[in-house]
Parts: structure tokens; C-alpha cells; sequence
């Protein structure tokens, strides 16, 4: 009982104030390589790469295969570099520049999930293919607020810890379970609508009976 007071007579930490820091003493860069299929949709977008980064206070150079980000004398939030590195990393993969400046947001990350580790080489393609679904990625991405992209081998995943942490466990589901994807909406939809209706107990009786 005497932490619990301590910790309640703790005071309330200060908000963040970027005029209250001072500039870094060096600068920090981190470059990102791309594909070449990717060049013609960066150069048409790249003014506005430039402007979304320097909204945060970091410069932004691109040649014809690489992508770089700095902090610059302005830069005061020592995690906008991150979240830069982060956002340069997922327009190199495929995404478009709107879902991909999104991580420079609060509380928004991304992860990307290998899935050619997840099955063996000649069911790839087929269960890929279910994850592909143009009306199975729009069902997932309503149900959990996240931006999906399914690609060769990655699945790319933009939005909130929850969300990316239900469409990683979907894909590897998919991938190395073998269970097709619209069980998981399925169940998703059913969770959601009991939440709605705040159901007591346990809910794995109103849950679809999963099958590989």
C-alpha cells in the first residue's frame, strides 16, 4: 500500500516540448534501396515524400535506386527518424504514399511478415492466393483498421498494435495452418457484434468451427 501511494504522489510527467530541446549534436541517416518497378511511381510522388518528412523536420534525397532520410537542425523528436526510415521502408515494398506516411502518426506502425518461411515452396501460391482476395483484404482491413499488402513473399501490414497483431496471426494461420482466411473474418465478425452486445462468459460456443 505505501508503493501504490508513492506511485499516486508521483508528479504528472511534463507534455513533450520540442522548444524546450535542444539540436542534436550529429545527424542521423537511414538509407532504403527499392526495386526498380518501383521508380516511376516514387519520382512521380516525391515532392510530396519531401513535404510529408519535412513536416517532421527531416530531409528527404532519392536517386534511381535508393531512398534516404535525415534529421536535419530542426529535428527535435529523436523518434521521427524512425518513423521516417519506417515510412521510406514501406513505399520500397509497394505501398502507396497516403497508407505509408500514415506510420508517421502516433500510434500508427507497420510490420512485415516473410510468408515464404511459413509453407513449403508449392502451396505458396495457392494459399497467397486466398489471402489475395481483393473482398478478403477489404473484409480484414473494415474489421481490424489496418492497410494490408500482400506481395511475393510479405505480407505488409500499416495500422494500430491490435490490428497488426490480428492480421499477423490471419496470415500465419493462412500460410502455415493451412486455414482459409474467411473463417478468420467469420470470427472476427462474430467477436465484434458480441462485444457490441456485451455476452458474458465464454464466447468460443458462438465461434465457427475452423477446419484446414
Amino acid at each position: 500500500m505505501k508503493e501504490l501511494e508513492n506511485l499516486q504522489n508521483i508528479e504528472k510527467i511534463p507534455e513533450w516540448n520540442e522548444k524546450l530541446v535542444k539540436e542534436f549534436t550529429e545527424t542521423s541517416e537511414c538509407a532504403v534501396m527499392y526495386p526498380k518497378f518501383r521508380m516511376n511511381y516514387l519520382k512521380s510522388v516525391q515532392k510530396y515524400i519531401e513535404k510529408a518528412l519535412h513536416n517532421k523536420k527531416l530531409k528527404f534525397e532519392m536517386n534511381d535506386d535508393e531512398m534516404r532520410v535525415f534529421t536535419t537542425k530542426q529535428t527535435r523528436d529523436p523518434c521521427a527518424i524512425i518513423s521516417g526510415d519506417e515510412m521510406i521502408n514501406l513505399l520500397s515494398k509497394g505501398f502507396c504514399l497516403e497508407d505509408a506516411m500514415k506510420v508517421l502518426e502516433d500510434d500508427i506502425y507497420s510490420d512485415i511478415v516473410k510468408v515464404n518461411n511459413l509453407c513449403a515452396a508449392k502451396t505458396l501460391e495457392n494459399r497467397k492466393s486466398r489471402l489475395q482476395n481483393p473482398s478478403v483484404i477489404k473484409a480484414l482491413e473494415l474489421l481490424t483498421k489496418t492497410k494490408i499488402l500482400v506481395l511475393n513473399k510479405i505480407v505488409g501490414i500499416i495500422g494500430e498494435y491490435d490490428g497488426i497483431e490480428v492480421i499477423k496471426n490471419v496470415v500465419i494461420d493462412c500460410f502455415q495452418k493451412n486455414i482459409h482466411p474467411a473463417y478468420k473474418i467469420k470470427e472476427l465478425m462474430i467477436k465484434k457484434n458480441l462485444s457490441k452486445d456485451d455476452v458474458k462468459g465464454n464466447w468460443d460456443r458462438f465461434l465457427p468451427d475452423i477446419k484446414k
